[in-house]
C-alpha cells in the first residue's frame, strides 16, 4: 500500500521504517475528525489492510495464487508482481455466535514480465480478489485467521447473516422472522409446541444476562439499556440527587423511573435481550474503536453514516422493535392460536357481524400474548390476516368502525385513514390532495375523507356523521386512499449501552394522496352533483351584490336558521350574530366565518365567497389551513367535533363559547 487514505480510520498499523520487519501502530495524519460511532470496516483498513495487501503481493510472487488476467503482450510471464493494491471494500458475514468472516474484496495491478527475442517485455493487469478471513471472538480478544484467497466471484460470498460496516445485521421481513425463530429455539424451545406469552425475565435468565433495576434521570426518557462492557450510568435517588453507579456487561437496566406497567416491563426485558442476542458484535466493535481513539486530540463529530442516511443505533433500534413481537407472537403458533380464536368466537357468537367478529379476535389475541391490542393487529396482518386492516385503526385518540376494502388495493405501506393533524399538514403541502378536497365533494367522516352522497355519509339525531355500511364495507370506492412513511428518533449508543426510549410505535410521516375509484370527484353521483351545483349558483348569484351582514341574513334565511338555531349549531352568541348582521363597522373574524360556516353547513364555494365580502384572505399557515381544511371537508361536521379537533392539534376552538363548552 503505497499510500494512506483516510478510509483507514484514526488508527493504522504500518512497518516500522527502522526495523520493517515489524508493525506498529500510527495515528493516520489524514484524519482530522473522529466519528463518534466508528466502522468496522474502516478498522480493518487500518489495522489489517497493509498486512492484507503485502500477503496479496507474496502469494504472487511465490506463484501461490492465480493472476487469472491474461495479457495479450505477455503470455507466459517469468515474473509476476504486485505494482499497487487497493481495498475496494470489505464484506462481513455472520456465521454463528462467535465467529464472522471479513470478505476484503481487492483491487490489484499486477505486473507481468517476460524474456521475448533477448528482450523484457512487459505488461500490466487489473484483477479483483476475494480474501476472507474469520474474526472469532474470545474472552479478553479475538483470533483472525486467514481462511482463502482467490480471484473474486459474485456468487462466492459467505453464508450466514449479512452485517453491515459497523456489524448489525442486515435483515430483510424473512430474515426477522428466521432471527426470532432461531432465539428462541437456543433459549425459549417451548414456545414452540404451544402458543404461550414469552416471560422475558426467563429469556434474559437463559441468555446469562443480569436484570436490574435504575432510576434514570427524567430528561433521558429511557425504559431500559443494553449494556455490553464495564461502565457507569447516571441515576436519581429519591431526593432527586444524582449519582454515578457501575454496570457490567450482560446487564439490562430497567428504568424504575419510568412508570412501566407490567406489559411494558416484559416487552423491555424482552426487547433488550434481542440487543443483545443480535448486536453483540456491534458492541464488541464499537469497543476496539473506542480503545483505538482513546487519547486521540481529534475533534468527535457525530453523524457521516452511510447506511440510507441513518445511523447504525437506528437500524439497531428497529430491528429490536420489529423483534419483538416476533419473539413474542412466533408466526407458527401465533397462527394456531389465531385460528382456535377464531373458532372459538364464532362458536359463541355465531350471528355477530364479521367486522366485530375481528376485533375480537383482536382483543382476545393481545390479551393471550399480554401485548396491546395495535401490537396484536399488526402481527395478524403480517401472517396474512388482511382483513384486519381496516379493524381497529385508531386515528384522533379513538377508535374508528371497522371497515374493509377490495383485496389487493392496500399496499403494505397504505392507509383510508388519516388525523386531521396530519392531514392539515398535507392540506398545506400538498397541490393536489387540496384541490380534490376544495372541490367540496368529500367530508371527513371517521377519520377518513368520503365522497359527500348519502349512500356513503348519513347523520345521527345527534348531528354527527357516519359512514354507511356499504361505504365501510368498500371504502375504495368512496373514500380517499393515503401512503404514509414511519419516523422513530434516532437512539443513542454511549459507553458500551444501547438505548430504549419510549417512543416505539408507529408514527406516521408525510402522506400522498391516491387518487383511484370513486375518490375522484367526477364520480360523485351526477344527480347529487348536478343539484348541488345548481343550488351553489343560485346562492352566489343572490349574494353577489350583498355586503356580508345582508349574505348572511340569506344564508340564515336559505337554510331556515334562526339566530338561537345558529348560536347552537355555531358556538357565537345571539347578540354577536346580530352584530354580525346588523352593524357593518364590525370586524368579523376568521373563526367566526368558519364556526357560521359550519353551523350553516355551507359548501365551499359559498363560504369562499362569504369570506370574500369580510375582505379576508386565509394564508399558508397552520392555523389557516386548518381553517381552509374545515371549510372544504369538515362543513357537514357540528360544530363541538370541529372544536374537539382543533383543541386535541393544540389550536384554539373557533368562538369564546367553544372554550367554555
Amino acid at each position: 500500500m503505497k499510500h494512506l487514505t483516510n478510509e483507514m480510520g484514526p488508527i493504522v498499523q504500518m512497518p516500522n521504517p527502522y526495523i520493517p520487519w515489524e508493525t506498529e501502530e500510527y495515528r493516520n495524519p489524514l484524519t482530522t475528525q473522529v466519528a463518534q460511532v466508528g466502522s468496522f470496516a474502516e478498522y480493518c483498513r487500518g489495522h489489517f489492510g497493509w498486512e492484507w495487501i503485502e500477503g496479496i503481493r507474496e502469494k504472487l510472487a511465490e506463484g501461490l495464487l492465480p493472476v487469472g488476467k491474461t495479457s495479450r503482450v505477455v503470455l507466459s510471464p517469468s515474473v509476476v508482481f504486485l505494482e499497487n493494491a487497493d481495498i475496494l471494500r470489505i464484506d462481513f458475514t455472520r456465521i454463528d455466535r462467535h465467529r464472522f468472516c471479513a470478505d476484503a474484496i481487492i483491487v490489484a495491478d499486477i505486473g507481468l514480465l517476460q524474456h521475448i527475442g533477448g528482450e523484457m517485455v512487459r505488461d500490466c493487469v487489473t484483477q479483483w480478489y476475494r480474501n476472507r478471513f474469520v474474526f472469532e471472538i474470545l474472552p479478553g480478544g479475538y483470533n483472525l485467521e486467514e481462511e482463502s484467497c482467490r480471484v473474486y466471484c459474485r456468487d462466492d460470498s459467505a453464508s450466514g447473516v449479512p452485517l453491515t460496516e459497523y456489524l448489525i445485521p442486515i435483515l430483510d421481513e424473512e430474515a426477522l422472522e428466521t432471527e426470532a425463530e432461531d432465539m428462541l429455539r437456543l433459549y425459549y424451545p417451548e414456545a414452540f409446541l404451544q402458543p404461550m406469552p414469552v416471560d422475558g425475565k426467563l429469556l434474559a435468565k437463559r441468555m446469562g444476562l443480569t436484570i436490574a433495576e435504575a432510576a434514570f434521570p427524567p430528561e433521558q426518557q429511557l425504559m431500559g439499556q443494553a449494556v455490553f462492557q464495564d461502565g457507569s450510568v447516571e441515576t436519581v435517588d429519591a431526593d432527586g440527587n444524582r449519582h454515578f453507579c457501575k454496570v457490567r456487561p450482560n446487564t439490562i437496566l430497567l428504568n424504575s423511573a419510568g412508570g412501566m406497567n407490567a406489559q411494558q416491563r416484559n416487552d423491555t426485558m424482552i426487547h433488550e435481550c434481542i440487543h443483545h442476542y443480535e448486536h453483540d458484535l456491534f458492541a464488541w466493535g464499537q469497543s476496539l474503536y473506542s480503545r483505538d481513539i482513546y487519547g486521540i486530540d481529534l475533534p468527535v463529530i457525530e453523524g457521516a453514516f452511510t447506511l440510507e442516511g441513518q445511523s447504525p443505533m437506528y437500524w439497531a433500534e428497529t430491528q429490536a422493535r420489529a423483534m419483538t413481537y416476533r419473539v413474542k407472537m412466533n408466526r407458527l403458533q401465533t397462527d394456531r392460536k389465531i385460528r382456535e380464536l377464531s373458532d372459538e368466537l364464532l362458536a359463541r357468537y355465531p350471528s355477530t357481524e364479521y367486522g366485530r367478529h375481528i376485533e375480537r379476535v383482536i382483543q382476545h389475541l393481545a390479551v393471550f400474548y399480554r401485548t396491546s391490542k395495535q401490537c396484536a393487529r399488526k402481527r395478524m396482518l403480517e401472517l396474512g390476516y388482511d382483513s384486519v386492516r381496516g379493524v381497529l385503526d385508531y386515528v384522533n385518540g379513538e377508535y374508528m368502525p371497522a371497515y374493509f376494502s377490495t383485496p389487493g388495493v392496500m399496499d403494505w405501506n397504505q392507509t383510508f385513514t388519516i388525523s386531521v393533524k396530519d392531514a392539515v399538514a398535507e392540506y398545506g403541502r400538498n397541490g393536489r390532495f387540496r384541490e380534490l378536497v376544495s372541490s367540496g365533494c368529500y367530508v371527513y367522516v371517521e377519520g377518513k375523507f368520503c365522497i359527500n352522497k348519502p349512500a356513503c355519509v348519513r347523520r345521527k339525531a345527534s348531528g354527527k356523521l357516519y359512514l354507511t355500511k356499504a361505504a365501510r364495507e368498500a371504502v375504495d370506492r368512496c373514500c380517499l386512499l393515503f401512503e404514509y412513511s414511519s419516523e422513530h428518533s434516532d437512539p443513542r449508543y454511549a459507553d458500551g449501552r444501547l438505548n430504549r426510549e419510549p417512543q416505539v410505535t408507529e408514527v406516521r410521516g408525510q402522506k400522498f394522496v391516491i387518487p383511484q375509484n370513486a375518490a375522484e370527484p367526477g364520480l360523485c353521483s351526477p344527480e347529487d352533483f348536478i343539484r348541488e351545483a345548481a343550488w351553489i349558483t343560485s346562492v352566489r348569484t343572490q349574494i353577489g351584490g350583498m355586503d356580508f351582514g345582508d349574505a348572511l341574513a340569506f344564508l340564515m334565511k336559505e337554510r331556515k336558521m334562526t339566530s338561537e338555531r345558529l348560536e347552537e349549531a355555531s358556538q357565537i352568541s345571539v347578540r354577536t350574530i346580530s352584530r354580525l348582521r346588523n352593524d357593518r363597522e364590525y370586524a368579523v373574524s376568521y373563526s367566526q366565518i368558519v364556526a357560521l360556516s359550519v353551523g350553516l353547513h355551507l359548501p365551499p364555494a359559498i363560504s369562499s365567497e362569504l369570506m370574500e365580502k369580510a375582505g379576508l384572505r386565509l394564508r399558508n399557515t397552520t392555523t389557516h389551513n386548518a381553517y381552509g381544511m374545515i371549510l372544504c371537508a369538515f362543513f357537514m361536521a357540528d360544530i363541538l367535533t370541529v372544536n374537539a379537533y382543533l383543541i386535541a392539534m393544540g389550536m384554539e376552538p373557533l368562538t369564546q363559547m367553544g372554550k367554555v363548552s
